[in-house]
């Protein structure tokens, strides 16, 4: 024992700790200038740093294997915590840290790990009770709780996709215009008052503290305050059943509440029993209520209908009647959760698609003669653009007024696109929306299959929490390969960043039949003519380049596809430039004529 009656190595350890806080002020008087021990680094630019670090070890399957790359990320989100304990990003710090730990318990099986997750998040419940965050720790133990006691009556079997835990938490989206997708099942009828809600509402707090990316991002993602998913007796309902229709091309979705685990299985025609191919989807946990019909009729080129019936008490069976099919591929999407089946007919096939209710009705246009005869060797005739976001979802939100929404600009610039293609290249162009409304993300796809689309543009305004970050880019739909590309992908899909590392692991296959070539190509053209029409009058405007990532509205697109990220609205400067009808008069010209440079360049390959 010492003088201070600390044992001689617990004195050691004391002086050795205050030791290097001396070195730590030191250093940051002599880089940094005079600072506090407490704000030298601020609980932000931590959070910043510990996400990066979940990022890096996210996109690496040999990260992911070593465990002390996971605590290394787990303690610097506990260091925000730890710095700053009582400011605004403390709570988001110690709820991803709680949920890394679970999710490392998926990998590592030790009970320590699911423990510590635990008792994370129940202080992020304790101690943090006016914070967005505390209704998401709630609904996360919540779930845990309730998937334990679902665990004994999970049934087995070959899994082809398990929906990522996080999403069901989110508001379901608004229902779409009838005119625009063919419904039925009463699909967007959510009951406000089911038999059994296993997860409870948190209780009503006082005003809540700001999220802080809440600021930039107001969409139905993972920064939204948690929502329980409504269970009936413990089971996800099936809430109703999508469908858009063409003689090449039909896509079928099951809308769900929860996310559940489903088996897939195509079976043969049986001239015994009379019956044709049929694709047969199981969703375990799951419940049909009474007032869904069992029958969904389509009868088009491809499929006959699809029923749906109660195969057992914890089982939806959905069976798909097929007429004719070249392929097909069954994927999950989140955030609502949904099933989405892609049936693909025979290309060879000559009937029209019907043209959906957002079809731009289009001039009479002035053209050389055989113009558009042109167009049509060259195989592009027809143009899909989608204006991202829309009616409840405003997207991004900008900084350079009021009332700045991401879902207004790219309406606006998608119309001066429109006209742009239109009067240069005599193409059909055909909006997914032309109005402030609503659609999902695989409507959105959906309308470019059905409508016999040769090109697909999607166009959005970049966020990001740093308001310095600024400039154009350009994805096309394959593997992310950086974590940025990650973080776009997470937002524009309204999900996680987990979910995006997911869906990586399901889009190998989906990839086998998307055109990553032609999109990578036109990727390139357009965001060429995007940054040459820009720094005509703006020589500063960044070129951040051509990315991959797997994004939820190129999925499924059977045309070269890209996602234009237009300029970031968080930017001040980039903000009022987008706000400018002028600019969007230059970015409109530079997307035609990289859309025109790019169909000059497939005559060229003839």
């Amino acid at each position: 024992m010492t003088k201070t009656g600390l044992p001689m190595n617990e004195q050691k350890q004391k002086r050795r700790l205050a030791a290097l806080a001396l070195a730590g002020l030191v250093a940051c008087a002599l880089f940094l200038g005079a600072c506090s021990p407490a704000m030298a680094v601020g609980g932000r630019s931590l959070y910043l740093d510990a996400e990066r670090c979940e990022l890096r070890l996210k996109a690496s399957k040999e990260r992911m294997q070593a465990r002390d790359q996971w605590l290394n990320c787990i303690a610097q989100y506990r260091r925000v915590h730890a710095v700053e304990p009582r400011g605004g990003w403390a709570p988001a710090a110690l709820f991803r840290a709680g949920e890394m730990y679970l999710e490392l318990y998926r990998f590592s099986g030790r009970t320590q790990d699911r423990a510590e997750g635990i008792d994370l998040l129940q202080r992020v419940v304790k101690g943090y009770p006016g914070s967005a965050y505390n209704a998401k720790a709630q609904a996360a133990l919540a779930e845990m709780t309730e998937k334990k006691s679902l665990k004994a009556a999970t049934r087995t079997g070959k899994t082809i996709s398990v929906a990522p835990a996080a999403p069901a938490t989110s508001p379901p989206p608004a229902p779409a215009p009838a005119t625009a997708v063919k419904t039925a099942l009463k699909v967007e009828t959510r009951s406000e008052a089911p038999v059994t809600v296993v997860a409870a509402a948190p209780k009503q707090q006082e005003e809540p503290a700001p999220d802080p990316m809440q600021a930039i991002y107001q969409g139905h993602d993972e920064q939204q305050a948690a929502r329980p998913a409504a269970l009936v007796n413990g089971l996800s309902p099936v809430r109703g059943i999508r469908y858009w229709t063409s003689p090449q091309y039909t896509r079928v979705v099951v809308d769900l509440d929860a996310p559940v685990e489903f088996t897939s299985r195509l079976l043969k025609p049986d001239p015994a029993l009379g019956t044709g191919p049929r694709l047969f989807l199981d969703l375990a946990q799951a419940i049909l209520t009474d007032d869904i019909a069992r029958t969904v009729p389509i009868g088009d080129d491809l499929l006959s209908q699809v029923r749906a019936g109660q195969y057992d008490p914890q089982t939806v069976r959905v069976v798909v009647d097929i007429k004719s099919m070249k392929g097909h591929h069954v994927f999950s999407l989140t955030n609502p959760f949904r099933i989405v089946i892609d049936v693909r007919g025979d290309k060879e096939a000559t009937a029209t698609a019907p043209q959906p209710a957002a079809t731009r009705q289009q001039p009479e246009l002035k053209l050389p003669p055989g113009a558009l005869a042109k167009q049509l060797a060259l195989g592009v005739s027809t143009i899909v653009i989608d204006a991202g976001h829309g009616g409840k979802d405003p997207g991004a939100i900008g900084v350079c007024g009021n009332n700045i929404h991401e879902k207004n600009i790219v309406l606006s610039l998608a119309k001066k696109v429109a006209a742009m293609l239109e009067k240069e290249t005599g193409c059909r162009v055909i909006f997914t929306r032309d109005s402030d409304r609503y659609l999902s993300l695989e409507e959105r796809t959906a309308i470019a299959n059905t409508s016999g689309a040769d090109l697909f543009l999607s166009i959005h305004a970049n966020a990001h929490a740093r308001r310095q970050a600024q400039g154009i880019e350009t994805y096309f739909l394959n593997l992310a390969t950086d974590e940025e590309s990650i973080r776009v992908a997470a937002r524009e899909n309204a999900t996680s960043q987990k979910s995006i590392s997911d869906l990586q692991g399901i889009l190998q296959d989906l990839m086998q039949n998307a055109k990553v070539d032609e999109s990578s190509r036109l990727a390139k053209f357009v965001q060429k003519g995007m940054v040459d029409a820009a720094r005509s009058r703006h020589q500063d405007v960044a070129d951040k380049g051509v990315k991959q990532a797997p994004f939820y509205v190129l999925l499924g697109a059977q045309m070269p596809s890209v996602l234009l990220e237009v300029g970031f609205i968080t930017n001040p400067t980039e903000c009022g430039r987008l706000t400018s009808s002028a600019y969007q008069d230059l970015l409109a010209k530079g997307i035609a004529n990289g859309v025109r440079q790019y169909m000059q360049d497939l005559k060229s390959l003839e």
